[in-house]
């Protein structure tokens, strides 16, 4: 299953509101929830669902709303619901959906993002959550004002570097020629693939202390086996940093610095952004 389809998942295994689908009529509706903002970002939306046909409604509560539709129970919880999470060809369109409502959202104010696949049983079960951690969602978003989160790759052209690496060898001009030269470059090509992968470890270090000024905090990121198709694109370290948006230029600079300096050794960055600040979102138990 892919790491949305667990995620979504996960999320769907129970209503957000702490009820269990299964005593629901499967023939019903339940109550997705894409995000929560201030009540402003109602402008910003195109008011479509999540799939074409449903309609997107706000869920107001003070200074709070949160961005919602209607989807068929059915499709997200048993038999059926298992076999569309299992369905890239089902649960990608409501991941592709769900990312872009959030980036609609977010042109008129911070969002607080939520999984896809989060489910509440009704409106009123949905309103009650909110009041539950207002204070928690209220405060995360204040904090978020003027702020975004980008994700960065360091990709590591595996063949390039070890090239790299090994050229760089003196040992290298001095082999000689038959069998014992072929067992002797088969070590140092060894050598050098370790080397590539210490460097590109001290190569983080050294970005990430450049980009500290500009940096308010950073999360390391699980690296997905798809993140590395094949051995010139491996991720080989994956951070979201949150930085505000008027630093953007500074990391997008700093950056373009050092794919140019590093280019020859197999290394690059790949920034994407601005997102959401998932990465960063507070612990949702209820306030005390």
């Amino acid at each position: 299953m892919s790491a949305a389809g667990q995620e979504a998942h996960a999320a769907a295994a129970a209503f957000s509101d702490g009820t269990s689908p299964a005593g629901a009529d499967a023939e019903g509706s339940c109550v997705y929830l894409f995000c929560c903002a201030a009540p402003c970002v109602a402008a910003s939306l195109d008011g479509e669902g999540l799939r074409p046909g449903q309609k997107m409604y706000m869920v107001p509560l003070g200074d709070l709303a949160a961005v919602a539709c209607d989807v068929p129970l059915a499709d997200w919880t048993g038999p059926a619901g298992e076999a569309n999470l299992a369905d890239l060809s089902w649960l990608a369109p409501c991941a592709l959906r769900h990312q872009a409502v959030l980036e609609q959202a977010m042109e008129s104010a911070p969002v607080l993002p939520l999984p896809v696949g989060t489910l509440f049983s009704s409106p009123t079960a949905l309103l009650l959550w909110l009041a539950q951690r207002y204070q928690r969602i209220t405060g995360f978003l204040s904090q978020m004002a003027n702020k975004e989160e980008w994700s960065i790759k360091l990709l590591l052209d595996a063949p390039r570097a070890e090239q790299h690496w090994l050229a760089a060898d003196p040992r290298l001009a001095q082999l000689g020629a038959g069998g014992a030269r072929y067992l002797l470059e088969k070590k140092l090509r060894t050598e050098a693939s370790q080397r590539s992968r210490q460097a590109a470890k001290q190569a983080e270090l050294e970005l990430l202390n450049e980009l500290a000024p500009s940096v308010l905090l950073r999360r390391p990121r699980r690296i997905l086996a798809q993140h590395s198709p094949d051995p010139s694109h491996q991720v080989v370290a994956h951070s979201a940093l949150l930085l505000h948006a008027e630093h953007r230029a500074a990391l997008l600079e700093a950056i373009a610095r050092f794919n140019a300096e590093h280019a020859d050794a197999g290394l690059q960055v790949e920034a994407t952004g601005p997102w959401p600040a998932a990465s960063f979102a507070p612990d949702l138990t209820p306030d005390t």
